[in-house]
Protein backbone atom coordinates (compact mmCIF):
# COMPACT_ATOMS: atom_id res chain seq x y z
CA UNK A 1 0.00 0.00 0.00
CA UNK A 2 2.62 2.53 -1.04
CA UNK A 3 -0.18 5.53 -1.27
CA UNK A 4 -1.03 4.26 3.02
CA UNK A 5 -0.16 7.70 4.84
CA UNK A 6 1.85 6.08 7.86
CA UNK A 7 2.58 7.30 11.67
CA UNK A 8 5.58 8.30 12.02
CA UNK A 9 5.73 8.51 15.61
CA UNK A 10 9.12 10.53 16.68
CA UNK A 11 10.49 10.28 13.11
CA UNK A 12 7.97 13.24 13.37
CA UNK A 13 10.45 15.05 15.30
CA UNK A 14 13.00 15.26 12.12
CA UNK A 15 10.36 16.58 9.84
CA UNK A 16 9.88 19.53 12.81
CA UNK A 17 13.71 20.04 12.71
CA UNK A 18 13.59 20.94 8.56
CA UNK A 19 10.28 23.54 9.28
CA UNK A 20 12.31 25.06 12.14
CA UNK A 21 15.67 25.14 9.18
CA UNK A 22 13.15 26.83 6.67
CA UNK A 23 11.71 29.06 9.20
CA UNK A 24 15.36 30.41 10.20
CA UNK A 25 16.13 30.76 6.60
CA UNK A 26 13.33 33.51 6.16
CA UNK A 27 14.66 35.66 9.37
CA UNK A 28 10.96 34.36 11.22
CA UNK A 29 13.58 33.40 14.11
CA UNK A 30 16.61 35.04 14.61
CA UNK A 31 18.86 32.16 15.42
CA UNK A 32 19.00 28.83 17.33
CA UNK A 33 20.80 30.72 20.27
CA UNK A 34 17.42 32.73 20.24
CA UNK A 35 16.17 32.28 24.00
CA UNK A 36 12.80 30.65 23.89
CA UNK A 37 10.93 33.71 26.20
CA UNK A 38 12.00 36.03 23.71
CA UNK A 39 10.16 33.93 20.72
CA UNK A 40 7.27 33.13 23.67
CA UNK A 41 7.05 35.80 26.18
CA UNK A 42 4.07 34.59 27.45
CA UNK A 43 5.73 31.62 28.95
CA UNK A 44 7.99 33.61 30.88
CA UNK A 45 5.62 33.48 34.31
CA UNK A 46 4.78 30.27 34.08
CA UNK A 47 8.23 28.55 35.17
CA UNK A 48 10.03 30.25 38.10
CA UNK A 49 13.34 28.44 37.56
CA UNK A 50 15.55 31.09 36.99
CA UNK A 51 17.54 29.00 34.17
CA UNK A 52 14.15 28.47 32.37
CA UNK A 53 14.41 31.93 31.12
CA UNK A 54 18.06 30.97 29.62
CA UNK A 55 16.72 28.23 27.52
CA UNK A 56 17.26 28.82 24.03
CA UNK A 57 15.91 27.03 20.71
CA UNK A 58 19.13 24.98 20.44
CA UNK A 59 18.33 23.50 23.88
CA UNK A 60 14.97 22.68 22.62
CA UNK A 61 16.25 20.81 19.56
CA UNK A 62 18.72 19.23 21.36
CA UNK A 63 16.43 17.60 24.06
CA UNK A 64 19.25 19.27 26.47
CA UNK A 65 16.64 21.91 27.78
CA UNK A 66 16.74 19.86 31.58
CA UNK A 67 13.19 19.49 32.08
CA UNK A 68 12.45 16.68 35.05
CA UNK A 69 10.82 13.16 33.53
CA UNK A 70 9.21 11.09 35.48
CA UNK A 71 11.91 8.32 34.25
CA UNK A 72 9.09 5.69 34.08
CA UNK A 73 9.17 2.72 31.18
CA UNK A 74 7.29 4.50 28.58
CA UNK A 75 9.92 7.73 29.06
CA UNK A 76 13.14 5.41 28.71
CA UNK A 77 11.18 3.65 25.90
CA UNK A 78 10.52 7.18 24.05
CA UNK A 79 6.62 6.70 23.47
CA UNK A 80 5.68 8.92 26.83
CA UNK A 81 2.33 11.41 26.20
CA UNK A 82 3.59 15.13 25.77
CA UNK A 83 2.41 17.30 28.02
CA UNK A 84 -0.15 20.48 27.26
CA UNK A 85 2.37 23.19 26.00
CA UNK A 86 1.88 25.71 29.67
CA UNK A 87 2.25 22.29 31.55
CA UNK A 88 5.81 20.87 29.36
CA UNK A 89 7.18 25.07 29.63
CA UNK A 90 6.29 25.01 33.67
CA UNK A 91 8.16 21.83 34.74
CA UNK A 92 11.00 21.85 37.11
CA UNK A 93 14.50 21.92 35.82
CA UNK A 94 16.54 18.61 36.85
CA UNK A 95 19.70 19.96 34.79
CA UNK A 96 21.26 23.22 33.86
CA UNK A 97 20.65 24.03 29.97
CA UNK A 98 22.84 21.80 27.71
CA UNK A 99 24.37 19.71 30.17
CA UNK A 100 22.40 16.58 29.91
CA UNK A 101 20.55 14.74 26.74
CA UNK A 102 16.70 13.04 27.70
CA UNK A 103 14.45 12.00 25.72
CA UNK A 104 11.49 14.25 26.02
CA UNK A 105 8.34 14.40 24.10
CA UNK A 106 6.80 17.29 25.73
CA UNK A 107 9.65 19.80 23.83
CA UNK A 108 7.79 18.81 19.97
CA UNK A 109 4.80 20.57 21.25
CA UNK A 110 6.94 23.18 22.54
CA UNK A 111 8.54 23.67 19.40
CA UNK A 112 5.58 23.57 17.55
CA UNK A 113 4.30 26.65 18.90
CA UNK A 114 7.09 28.23 18.83
CA UNK A 115 6.90 27.73 14.96
CA UNK A 116 3.78 28.68 14.56
CA UNK A 117 3.79 31.94 16.65
CA UNK A 118 6.72 33.07 14.22
CA UNK A 119 5.52 31.98 11.56
CA UNK A 120 2.09 33.55 12.10
CA UNK A 121 0.23 30.30 11.03
CA UNK A 122 -0.64 26.79 11.67
CA UNK A 123 2.34 23.87 11.25
CA UNK A 124 0.12 22.15 8.61
CA UNK A 125 -0.29 25.57 6.42
CA UNK A 126 3.55 26.27 6.59
CA UNK A 127 4.77 22.58 6.43
CA UNK A 128 2.95 22.85 2.77
CA UNK A 129 4.26 25.63 1.82
CA UNK A 130 7.70 24.89 2.78
CA UNK A 131 8.15 21.11 2.63
CA UNK A 132 4.83 19.22 1.18
CA UNK A 133 3.99 21.43 -2.11
CA UNK A 134 8.03 21.85 -2.72
CA UNK A 135 9.06 18.23 -2.56
CA UNK A 136 5.92 17.00 -3.66
CA UNK A 137 4.53 14.76 -1.05
CA UNK A 138 1.22 13.85 -0.11
CA UNK A 139 -0.96 15.63 1.92
CA UNK A 140 -0.06 14.58 5.59
CA UNK A 141 -2.30 13.80 8.10
CA UNK A 142 -1.22 15.55 11.74
CA UNK A 143 -2.27 13.64 14.94
CA UNK A 144 -0.96 16.68 17.83
CA UNK A 145 2.42 16.83 17.31
CA UNK A 146 3.24 13.47 14.79
CA UNK A 147 2.44 13.36 11.26
CA UNK A 148 1.27 10.70 8.90
CA UNK A 149 3.19 10.77 5.87
CA UNK A 150 3.59 7.81 3.02
CA UNK A 151 6.90 5.88 3.43
CA UNK A 152 8.22 7.69 -0.48
CA UNK A 153 7.87 10.64 1.45
CA UNK A 154 9.72 10.08 4.63
CA UNK A 155 12.59 8.90 2.04
CA UNK A 156 12.49 12.63 0.36
CA UNK A 157 13.11 13.54 3.19
CA UNK A 158 16.47 11.61 4.03
CA UNK A 159 16.87 13.06 0.47
CA UNK A 160 16.59 16.35 1.27
CA UNK A 161 19.04 16.17 4.27
CA UNK A 162 21.71 14.03 2.21
CA UNK A 163 21.75 16.58 -0.41
CA UNK A 164 21.74 19.00 2.68
CA UNK A 165 19.08 21.17 2.23
CA UNK A 166 18.42 21.96 -1.66
CA UNK A 167 15.69 20.71 -3.71
CA UNK A 168 15.10 21.03 -7.55
CA UNK A 169 17.60 23.47 -7.54
CA UNK A 170 15.95 25.56 -4.84
CA UNK A 171 17.53 26.25 -1.27
CA UNK A 172 14.57 24.84 1.47
CA UNK A 173 16.57 24.24 4.24
CA UNK A 174 19.92 26.31 5.02
CA UNK A 175 23.02 23.66 4.71
CA UNK A 176 24.81 24.66 7.66
CA UNK A 177 21.78 24.16 9.27
CA UNK A 178 21.42 20.58 7.93
CA UNK A 179 24.83 20.15 9.10
CA UNK A 180 24.41 21.03 12.35
CA UNK A 181 21.40 19.07 13.28
CA UNK A 182 23.08 15.54 11.97
CA UNK A 183 26.41 16.08 13.73
CA UNK A 184 26.43 14.89 17.21
CA UNK A 185 25.39 17.80 19.40
CA UNK A 186 25.38 15.36 22.73
CA UNK A 187 25.86 11.99 23.28
CA UNK A 188 22.66 11.02 23.10
CA UNK A 189 21.50 7.72 24.87
CA UNK A 190 18.37 6.02 25.31
CA UNK A 191 15.96 4.63 23.27
CA UNK A 192 18.04 4.70 20.33
CA UNK A 193 21.46 4.83 22.22
CA UNK A 194 23.30 6.73 19.77
CA UNK A 195 24.27 10.41 19.86
CA UNK A 196 21.79 13.10 18.62
CA UNK A 197 21.95 16.40 16.81
CA UNK A 198 18.94 18.76 16.61
CA UNK A 199 16.12 16.27 16.56
CA UNK A 200 18.10 13.71 14.60
CA UNK A 201 20.22 10.71 15.34
CA UNK A 202 23.58 10.37 14.74
CA UNK A 203 25.67 7.05 14.24
CA UNK A 204 29.54 7.85 15.89
CA UNK A 205 31.88 7.28 13.04
CA UNK A 206 34.96 9.27 11.45
CA UNK A 207 33.40 9.79 7.70
CA UNK A 208 33.39 13.27 6.57
CA UNK A 209 29.59 13.12 6.62
CA UNK A 210 28.41 10.91 9.47
CA UNK A 211 25.26 8.22 9.00
CA UNK A 212 22.04 9.83 10.39
CA UNK A 213 18.80 8.76 10.86
CA UNK A 214 15.00 9.83 12.27
CA UNK A 215 13.55 7.47 14.29
CA UNK A 216 10.51 6.38 15.70
CA UNK A 217 8.53 3.77 17.88
CA UNK A 218 8.07 0.58 16.37
CA UNK A 219 10.34 0.80 13.16
CA UNK A 220 9.17 3.89 11.45
CA UNK A 221 13.01 4.96 9.97
CA UNK A 222 14.33 7.70 7.73
CA UNK A 223 18.16 5.83 7.90
CA UNK A 224 20.45 8.46 5.59
CA UNK A 225 24.13 6.47 4.39
CA UNK A 226 26.28 9.37 2.86
CA UNK A 227 29.36 7.37 1.21
CA UNK A 228 27.01 5.50 -0.31
CA UNK A 229 24.54 8.41 -1.48
CA UNK A 230 22.04 6.19 0.34
CA UNK A 231 18.28 6.73 2.08
CA UNK A 232 16.03 4.40 3.40
CA UNK A 233 12.64 4.38 4.62
CA UNK A 234 10.86 1.80 6.72
CA UNK A 235 7.38 2.57 8.19
CA UNK A 236 5.52 -0.74 10.35
CA UNK A 237 1.67 -1.18 12.12
CA UNK A 238 2.58 0.45 15.08
CA UNK A 239 2.12 -2.03 18.17
CA UNK A 240 4.12 -3.41 21.41
CA UNK A 241 5.22 -6.00 18.89
CA UNK A 242 6.69 -3.95 16.55
CA UNK A 243 8.14 -1.86 19.19
CA UNK A 244 11.58 -2.97 18.72
CA UNK A 245 13.90 -0.57 16.82
CA UNK A 246 16.25 -3.03 16.27
CA UNK A 247 14.11 -5.33 13.62
CA UNK A 248 14.33 -2.49 10.76
CA UNK A 249 17.68 -1.44 11.94
CA UNK A 250 19.03 -5.02 11.29
CA UNK A 251 17.02 -5.37 7.75
CA UNK A 252 18.87 -1.93 6.63
CA UNK A 253 22.18 -1.95 8.34
CA UNK A 254 22.40 -5.66 6.40
CA UNK A 255 20.13 -6.56 3.59
CA UNK A 256 19.56 -3.26 2.50
CA UNK A 257 23.27 -1.76 3.21
CA UNK A 258 24.49 -4.50 1.10
CA UNK A 259 22.27 -4.37 -1.96
CA UNK A 260 23.18 -1.09 -2.10
CA UNK A 261 26.98 -1.74 -2.10
CA UNK A 262 26.34 -4.34 -4.80
CA UNK A 263 24.88 -2.07 -6.82
CA UNK A 264 27.74 0.75 -6.38
CA UNK A 265 30.31 -2.00 -7.03
CA UNK A 266 28.28 -3.32 -10.03
CA UNK A 267 28.43 -0.17 -11.78
CA UNK A 268 30.83 1.09 -14.39
CA UNK A 269 33.84 3.09 -13.38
Amino acid sequence: EPEKLRDTQSASKSALSALLGTALAQGRIGSVDQRVVELMPEWAPLNPDPRAATLTLRHLLTLTAGFALDGGPRTRSGTAAPLPVREAWARPLAADPGQVFAYDNSVTPLLVSVLEKATGMPLADYAQQQLVAPLGLAAPRYQGSIVHLRTLDMAKLGQLYLQRGPWDGKPLVPAAYVDASVQAQSAGGPPAGLHYGQLWWVVPGKAPRPTFMASGWGGQLIWVYPPLDLVVATTSTVSAESGQRGQALQWIRQQAFAAAQRRVAAEPK
